[in-house]
């Protein structure tokens, strides 16, 4: 997966950034890893992992965790999450502690090189402080971004016909009639408690929010597992707590 990591020689991280830059490094590592992980669902659990032993580090490590945007609670302990694509011999998180292990005489260079992968990972798709709709309520923040790079409102049924991934009508009415059924629960008339997100996982532009109760959110977890698998995995769910 990552082609620089490969080489056997320890200090082979720290010549790459040496010679290409930590910004261009950093980049390219970001890639690879949502290149691995995004379309299989991990990448949310990868960047929880990070965040999760970043806030176990050095004190510039804690402030980004804690500056992440992210309730603790949302990644407290996910540095045990296991499955293969990620803590597995070739895992994205496996293949960055080995790597790293190279550089373990430059402790600071670790610590930028993670925080700077984690922090372009968040940016892409949206995550944490970077979530550019945290202050909208979930009935005007249900949107996707079309072909053309226009925020547009889903209401009901009607999904823009020329936006990436969404052009097959068979889909279009699958997706239609999961989202009616989540925004559904957060139109109830209760206290909300928590911000629900979907994002899918192939590189499109749009997503969903809804705010819902405690028990909404355990009714909504029937209708993500039915839309994770009629999407075949190809979503993203995410919980924010409501301060």
């Amino acid at each position: 997966m990552f082609g620089f990591f490969k080489k056997k020689k320890k200090s082979y991280l720290a010549s790459q950034i040496e010679d290409k830059g930590l910004d261009q490094v950093t980049t390219e590592v970001a890639g690879a890893i949502i290149q691995q992980l995004s379309g299989a669902g991990y990448l949310y659990d990868f960047i929880l992992s990070e965040l999760d032993g970043a806030s176990m580090g050095n004190e510039k490590a804690k402030r980004f965790a804690r500056e992440s945007g992210i309730p603790e609670s949302e990644y407290k302990g996910h540095h045990q999450f296991e499955h293969p694509l990620i803590d597995g011999p070739q895992g994205a998180k496996t293949i960055m502690d080995t790597a790293c292990l190279g550089m373990i005489d430059q402790r600071d260079l670790v610590v930028d090189f993670r925080l700077m992968t984690l922090d372009k990972l968040m940016r892409q798709i949206e995550f944490g402080k970077y979530d550019t709709e945290n202050e909208q309520t979930a009935t005007s923040t249900a949107t996707f971004i079309n072909s053309k790079g226009q925020a547009t409102p889903i209401i009901g049924r009607q999904i823009e016909p020329n936006s990436r991934s969404l052009d097959g009508a068979e889909f279009q009415k699958k997706l239609a009639e999961f989202y009616l059924a989540l925004n559904a629960l957060s139109e109830l008339p209760t206290k909300k408690s928590c911000t629900l997100k979907i994002i899918p996982c192939d590189g499109s532009y749009w997503s969903w929010r809804f705010e819902l109760s405690d028990e909404e959110s355990k009714q909504a977890n029937e209708v993500i597992s039915r839309l994770y698998d009629a999407t075949q995995g190809w979503i993203i769910a995410q919980r924010f707590s409501i301060d």
